[in-house]
């Protein structure tokens, strides 16, 4: 039949192998008809199998030595990052028997030491990642912002300075303050009006009088400077005025002393 295999071979693969070797076979020598098939010498070694693969390089074992360790995060920063540690030259540990009164008062000198130092170059704003966010923008008359993270940070390091140079004029006899210290003429403070829990009394119309007579009085009596800010603080329609930009809209209603 035309159909049957005329070589005589049955099943689906009529291709010969090639000649089968023996464990005893030498390994440099291959037959002429096994068409250059070694299964002993497979062409691709195993490394490469698997970085076709996609898997991942496998990790270099770790130092015994310990010299390559990871480098932890210290609460007080690295010492490359401490640029003022340097610019003070006073020693931060206490070697000498001292009481806790001296210490009290050295620590008190260094920490007002070290504000002068973060002042003088510009080091004040912090580098950690984890601070806080900074708040809603404000900007004076002429639209410049006054409350940068660089204005808020100085602002909040000389009030520190102040009040620590005013406690250590009084423990430390004889202390005289740094050199580019400049006492505050004035101080302000926010007294907020409750209109929210009384949005039925006039509170603005109280506190200002008849054509102001009340308000001056106060300041006359205290000596202070008395002046109104927050919503409401100003009339409607002058909004664009200069009064608007520093009567602090976005506030509450308060009394600026």
């Amino acid at each position: 039949m035309a159909w049957r295999n005329r070589q005589g071979f049955t099943g689906s693969n009529n291709i010969p192998l090639g000649t089968r070797r023996g464990f005893g076979a030498d390994g440099g020598s291959t037959s002429a008809d096994d068409g250059g098939y070694n299964p002993s010498a497979p062409a691709t070694g195993l490394s490469e199998m698997s970085a076709k693969r996609g898997r991942s390089p496998e990790r270099a074992p770790p130092d015994v030595d310990g010299s390559k360790r990871r480098r932890r995060r210290n609460r007080w920063g690295e010492k490359e990052e401490n640029k003022v540690a340097g610019l003070m030259g006073l020693p931060t540990a206490i070697t000498g028997p001292m009481t806790q009164e001296q210490i009290d008062a050295y620590v008190l000198h260094v920490r007002i030491e070290e504000i002068t130092k973060k002042i003088q170059i510009n080091d004040y704003v912090p580098a950690s990642p984890d601070r806080t966010p900074s708040p809603p923008p404000q900007y004076d008359n002429f639209g410049r912002r006054t409350n940068t993270r660089e204005f808020r940070y100085r602002k909040k390091l000389e009030d520190e300075r102040h009040k620590l140079v005013e406690k250590a004029m009084k423990d430390i006899p004889g202390y005289k303050p740094p050199a580019d210290y400049r006492r505050p003429t004035k101080t302000q403070e926010k007294v907020y009006v409750p209109v929210n829990d009384y949005p039925e009394i006039n509170f603005i119309g109280l506190l200002i009088g008849p054509r102001g007579n009340t308000l001056k009085k106060m300041e006359s009596q205290s000596g202070a400077k008395i002046a109104i800010r927050g919503k409401g603080s100003v009339k409607e329609g002058k909004g664009k005025s200069d009064a608007a930009h520093t009567s602090n809209q976005e506030e509450d209603l308060h009394c600026l002393i």
